[in-house]
């Protein structure tokens, strides 16, 4: 069985935790060392919440583990980043129907600086090949005849493979962050 890094639900939760025995450690990949380790809290855009799981590959009482912790984040929570999914997919919306980044941010609800925000228009605009990559596991591009802009074809391709809180179910399908 393979280690995921996201889930979205607390049953999902709970099938990954009755098998957590069985599952090799990322970093020493030795099986049935694997504990829990608390919740994994972080900040998002007003204060502090909880932002996945931690586990523990257990060394201690002469066990074999490595003592190493990796993270089991909610698919909501984008790693490294203050922002949550369904936010950044209303920002990527915005951006896809034209409008300026800065503009994007303001009625997608973000409430980031300029600087901010141009940044992560950056990081995802670095990132567009490794995500199209993904997408054309799944499915091919749709035909645009209406504009060259890559990112706006990013976007579409984004929006006809995954529906709602795109970049949400882009992570729990793919098992990878969206943004790098």
């Amino acid at each position: 069985m393979q280690i995921r890094e996201y889930y979205s639900t607390e049953d999902e939760f709970k099938r990954f935790y009755t098998n957590i025995k069985l599952l090799l450690c990322p970093h020493c990949r030795r099986v049935g060392f694997l504990i829990m380790h608390g919740y994994l809290y972080g900040y998002g855009e007003i204060d502090q919440i909880q932002r996945g799981r931690r586990i523990f590959c257990s060394n201690r009482n002469n066990r074999f583990g490595c003592g190493k912790t990796f993270s089991f984040l909610l698919a909501g929570c984008i790693r490294n980043f203050v922002i949550f999914a369904k936010l950044l997919s209303g920002f990527l919306e915005r951006l896809r129907q034209g409008f300026c980044p800065a503009e994007a941010a303001r009625k997608a609800g973000l409430t980031m600086s300029a600087t901010t925000i141009y940044r992560l228009y950056k990081r995802f605009r670095l990132n567009q090949s490794r995500v199209r990559s993904y997408l054309l596991r799944l499915k091919a591009p749709p035909p645009l005849c209406d504009t060259d802009d890559p990112v706006i074809q990013t976007l579409t391709h984004l929006i006809s493979v995954f529906k709602n809180c795109t970049v949400s179910r882009f992570q729990h399908h793919f098992q990878t962050s969206f943004l790098h």
